[in-house]
C-alpha cells in the first residue's frame, strides 16, 4: 500500500495553505504536511506563518485528514511541552496527529529568534533526549528524567493520546540521527534523496533496528520530494535543461528528480516503493503553465495508479 502527504505550504499565504489543505482532503491524499520555520529560506524577508498554530487550524477545518510537519524543529519547544501539545490535537482531532521532528539546521533563524545554535552532534544529542521524553509522555502515567539538556521532575501528561500509538517520524539523512530514529522513533523521513543515497541510507537503518532489536519491515519509510508535473517529456526536459549547470546534465537532473509526465511520476514512485520499501511520500505538487489544477492531476493520474 502506498499513502501520500501533502505538503501544503507550496504558498505562505494563509488562504492558499488552506486551499491546498482542503484539496488534499477531498483528492484522497492521507495527510498535510507543512514545515517548520520561523524566516524564509531564500531571502529571509518572505512571510511565515508559525507552523503550529497552522497545523490545527488545518486539523479544525478538515474532517479525516492527518496533519504533521516536515519537520518540527526540536529546538523551538521544550519536548514536555511538545508532547502536551501533540496529545491535546492528537485529542482534539479524534487521532489525527502524526509527530514528525528533525535536529534543526537553519543557524539563521536561531539567531534571529534567539535560539542557542549548538554544534551538530549536540543537537542530536537534543533529539535523542526530546525523543526519549515524548515517548515517555505518551505512555507513563508519572516520571522524572534528568539529561544534559532537560531535567523533570514528577512529569505527568494527563490525558494520553486519543491514538494507542501516536506515529512519530524523524526527519534526516544522516547517520546519527537514522541511529536514533532506529532506537526511538516509529519511521524515518528521507528529504530529496537520491534512489542511491535512499537506499544507502536505509541500509544504515537496516543495521540499526537490528541492533536495536526491532523488525526493519515494521519500521515506516518515508520520502519527502516535490513531484514536477508536465504533459509532455519534451516540456519536462526544457525544465531539466533551464535547470542544468557543469555539474548536472539535463539526463542527470530527470534522473534524479520527480519532474516528467504523471506516467513518468508513477514509474519512478513504484520503484522507490516496490525495491526500497517506501511506503509513504510526502509531496509537494507543482505543475506548469499549462496545468490547470497539478494537485488534481496528481490525485487521479498518479495516485490512482498505484
Amino acid at each position: 500500500m502506498t499513502d501520500f502527504g501533502l505538503y501544503v505550504r507550496m504558498e505562505t499565504d494563509w488562504d492558499s495553505i488552506l486551499k491546498n489543505a482542503l484539496l488534499a482532503e477531498e483528492h484522497n491524499f492521507k495527510s498535510a504536511w507543512i514545515n517548520d520555520h520561523l524566516i524564509g529560506l531564500q531571502k529571509g524577508d518572505e512571510e511565515m506563518l508559525e507552523a503550529w498554530t497552522i497545523m490545527t487550524t488545518i486539523a479544525a477545518k478538515t474532517k479525516k485528514l492527518k496533519v504533521g510537519h516536515t519537520v518540527l524543529c526540536n529546538n523551538f519547544r521544550n519536548p514536555a511541552l511538545l508532547a502536551k501539545m501533540v496529545t491535546t490535537l492528537d485529542v482534539i482531532s479524534k487521532g489525527r496527529v502524526e509527530l514528525a521532528i528533525g535536529a534543526g539546521w537553519y543557524e539563521k533563524e536561531y539567531l534571529a529568534y534567539g535560539y542557542p545554535f549548538l554544534s551538530a552532534g549536540e543537537r542530536v544529542k537534543q533529539l535523542k533526549e526530546a525523543l526519549i521524553i515524548i515517548n515517555k509522555m505518551f505512555k507513563e502515567e508519572e516520571f522524572d528524567f534528568e539529561g544534559e539538556f532537560w531535567q523533570l521532575k514528577g512529569c505527568r501528561n494527563d490525558p494520553k493520546p486519543f491514538q494507542k500509538e501516536v506515529p512519530i517520524w524523524v526527519g534526516g539523512d544522516k547517520r546519527k540521527i537514522m541511529r536514533v530514529a532506529a532506537e526511538l522513533a516509529t519511521g524515518i523521513n528521507l528529504p530529496y534523496s537520491t534512489f542511491d543515497d535512499a537506499k544507502k541510507i536505509l541500509g544504515w537503518v537496516a543495521e540499526d533496528c537490528d541492533t536495536f532489536g526491532r523488525k526493519y519491515d515494521d519500521f515506516k519509510k518515508s520520502y519527502f520530494t516535490v513531484m514536477h508535473l508536465t504533459k509532455t517529456e519534451e516540456e519536462a526536459y526544457d525544465i531539466a535543461k533551464k535547470a542544468a549547470d557543469e555539474k548536472k546534465t539535463p539526463e542527470e537532473i530527470l534522473e534524479e528528480r520527480f519532474l516528467g509526465t504523471p506516467e513518468f511520476l508513477l514509474q519512478k514512485i513504484t520503484r522507490f516503493r516496490d525495491e526500497l520499501d517506501m511506503s509513504y511520500f510526502m509531496v509537494a505538487v507543482r505543475g506548469t503553465e499549462n496545468i490547470e489544477e497539478p494537485i488534481t492531476l496528481f490525485s487521479d493520474e498518479v495516485m490512482k495508479g498505484l
